[in-house]
């Protein structure tokens, strides 16, 4: 059988060594929530960059399909006018 005093320097070792992982994991919650709050921060920053993105997108559709009407529309008119009216082509020297 162990004596007391070996018993008490074991479960004082024990109480120490908890002690230090108890500090450790302290430490690393500390870490942890330190890299949580820079994650977050940086995914907010792209969340809103892909919105900015998306709303350009949606404007440069929108134009684009202005401009796909417009054209269609002169290409139309073209067609109608193309034999009333002739326009004079400059000769080159």
């Amino acid at each position: 059988m162990m004596s007391d005093e070996r018993v008490i320097a074991i479960l004082e070792k024990i109480q120490v060594e908890m002690s230090e992982f108890k500090t450790e994991m302290s430490e690393f919650k500390t870490e942890m929530s330190e890299f949580r709050q820079e994650t977050t921060t940086r995914l907010d920053r792209i969340e809103t960059d892909i919105s900015e993105i998306k709303d350009d997108i949606e404007e440069i559709k929108e134009c684009a399909e202005e401009v796909r009407s417009t054209t269609n529309v002169l290409a139309g008119w073209a067609d109608e006018v193309r034999h009333t009216v002739k326009v004079p082509l400059f000769k080159t020297s």
